[in-house]
């Protein structure tokens, strides 16, 4: 494999600096629910795409020690619950197996397409981390007052996926991106040789990529502040998730998807033409 050739001082100083980048992206969150999660700028692709370079072994030590930071970031969390089976389910459920299932992101490294190994790869340690967040909800907080009776298990499903959908929108798009724009699998990251795409055409599907993966994040990212309000209204209440859809801001929601497939689409057909033309 060529990533045996990256010195083993090269390959610690990269891990260093993703996991010290994808800890800075995790401080900036988009949105923050009331009771725990973050929809944060892609913080989970940096040791996606340490996994992705070095393999799964080498992405799962990284990632480990990614999840430790998170760990700290959190540790005020651990006052909430009460008893020693609580705090260790929720150092592995909400922070080391949940975090440290990012380095799975090299899985799919030996797929010819490396924008589809990398998408898959984020897409594949982002339900990892949804399912150790739902089991954590469904066990450990189940017993606080966020929860109501006999709802523990529906509660922790919709609200983990109020926040991880979004965010696993925005780490699969950055990485379909990046791994289509970035050779990561050679001692040196390059850029992918394109021959037959003009600067311009490059330029221009990137946007429409873009536009269309932030219209969808955008949208989830308003249905799930929507299902928050909700929640606080109605005692946490999953079946009160329908009654989201009124406080949702139709309108501005249908404004901001139009201009986004209207970007998109634009964008897309430009780049097809100019990359016909130059063929």
């Amino acid at each position: 494999m060529k990533n045996q050739l990256v010195k083993p001082v090269v390959r610690l100083t990269e891990t260093a600096m993703m996991i010290a980048l994808g800890t800075v992206l995790s401080l900036l969150s988009l949105f923050n629910p009331p009771y725990g999660g973050s929809i944060t700028p892609a913080a989970m692709l940096p040791m996606v795409m340490i996994a992705y370079r070095h393999g799964t072994g080498w992405g799962l030590g990284a990632a480990a020690v990614y999840a430790v930071v998170q760990m700290l970031f959190g540790l005020d969390n651990f006052g909430y619950v009460p008893g020693v089976a609580a705090v260790i389910c929720i150092f592995l459920f909400d922070y080391f197996i949940a975090y440290a299932a990012m380095g799975l992101g090299g899985l799919f490294r030996k797929l010819q397409n490396p924008a589809l190994g990398l998408a898959l790869g984020s897409l594949v340690a982002c339900a990892v981390r949804y399912l150790c967040h739902v089991v954590s909800g469904c066990t450990v907080w189940a017993s606080t007052p966020f929860m109501t009776d006999g709802a523990a298990i529906s509660f922790s499903l919709f609200y983990n996926a109020s926040y991880m959908l979004p965010q696993t929108i925005i780490e699969v798009a950055a990485a379909w991106v990046i791994g289509g724009a970035l050779d990561l699998r050679n001692p040196r990251i390059s850029r992918l040789s394109r021959e037959t795409v003009s600067p311009v055409s490059s330029v221009l599907s990137l946007v429409g990529k873009l536009a269309a993966a932030g219209g969808v994040a955008y949208l989830l990212v308003e249905i799930s502040v929507a299902m928050m309000i909700v929640l606080d209204a109605a005692g946490y209440d999953p079946a009160a998730f329908v009654l989201s859809a009124v406080v949702l801001p139709w309108q501005r929601m249908l404004i901001v998807a139009a201009a986004c497939a209207v970007v998109s689409t634009v964008c897309l057909l430009l780049a097809k033409r100019k990359s016909d033309n130059k063929q």
